[in-house]
């Protein structure tokens, strides 16, 4: 499956970054008809955050990554949570070094990175949420972003792991 190109990406992002509280919300409604389960969850673990920029960036995070795997054209059937909570245990699973100590933050974005083949959207995911060394992000809070990172992790590996399934389906 080939990478969201970067284009797609910016477009998603400037798109949200254009719209209203009332178009957001339209959106949204929009998604979760689309995929309740995900929208369900996602929106259970919001909760948990307790900064309210960090919320934001979350939910934008969610727009532009859930408009950017509409690039490959195919309608997903409602992903049910069953496949979401796989997604979790296997982060829980290999959310590990070999020497049983956790990775950062950071580090299980990178390596979701190699695993998924979406380096564009994994590099914008990035710098979103830890900025870079020369700008580091200011309007998350720091106690919040391992909830974030679990949140964008879950969605990734979900969106990716069905796509992929489809765009096989779609070749054959």
């Amino acid at each position: 499956m080939e990478a969201i190109p970067i284009e797609v990406i910016e477009m998603a992002d400037d798109f949200f970054s254009h719209l209203d509280e009332q178009g957001k919300e339209d959106v949204l409604s929009t998604y979760y008809n689309e995929q309740p389960n995900i929208l369900k969850v996602y929106e259970g673990w919001l909760k948990a955050i307790v900064y309210k920029g960090t919320v934001e960036k979350s939910e934008n995070l969610f727009f532009v990554i859930y408009r950017s795997y509409q690039y490959y054209g195919i309608k997903l059937p409602i992903i049910e949570d069953k496949q979401f909570f796989e997604a979790f245990d296997n982060f829980r699973t290999y959310n590990h070094h070999p020497n049983g100590q956790p990775l950062t933050n950071l580090q299980s974005m990178k390596r979701l990175k190699k695993q998924l083949n979406q380096d564009y959207l994994m590099d914008y995911v990035m710098l979103k949420i830890f900025g870079s060394p020369e700008n580091p992000s200011k309007d998350i809070n720091i106690n919040d972003v391992g909830i974030m990172v679990l949140l964008i992790v879950l969605l990734l590996n979900t969106l990716n792991n069905e796509m992929k399934k489809h765009v096989v389906d779609e070749i054959l």
